[in-house]
């Protein structure tokens, strides 16, 4: 009887106790811009290729995907700079431009562009080239 109580309890607690894989946000392409704009305003990864990364006036960390001025965007902001670049062999625009990457975070909108808020390294996953 013992036996069954625990099996019970263990089957319905065990995903809540441990956690699940439904825990893990969802992954999206880059060039996926319907699914990533439905996605306002929630933890999600996307997937791609930086095509440029560079600083705007050295206060803008610009990460783009496409050649075309539109679609998703990662950024980050000069007080993220320090560990951004010691996090990625002192200067983070360099090593990642044609790099694909897995970032993760939640995604807002600006000025018309899905993009999410780089804060932290961690956010910014190297995949295998």
């Amino acid at each position: 009887m013992k036996a069954i109580i625990l099996t019970l309890f263990l089957g319905l607690f065990a995903p809540i106790l441990l956690g699940s894989d439904t825990d893990q946000p969802p992954v999206f392409h880059v060039d996926n811009t319907v699914e990533i704009e439905k996605s306002m305003g929630k933890h999600i990864i996307v997937d791609g290729t930086i095509r440029e990364a560079f600083w705007v006036r050295g206060n803008v960390l610009m990460l783009t995907f496409r050649e075309e001025r539109e679609g998703f965007l990662a950024v980050s902001f000069r007080k993220y700079r320090d560990d951004l670049d010691e996090a990625f062999d002192g200067d983070i625009a360099t090593a990642l431009e044609g790099v694909s990457v897995r970032i993760r975070g939640v995604v807002k909108q600006y000025k018309d562009r899905p993009q999410i808020v780089i804060s932290d390294p961690k956010q910014i996953e190297v995949l295998l080239q």
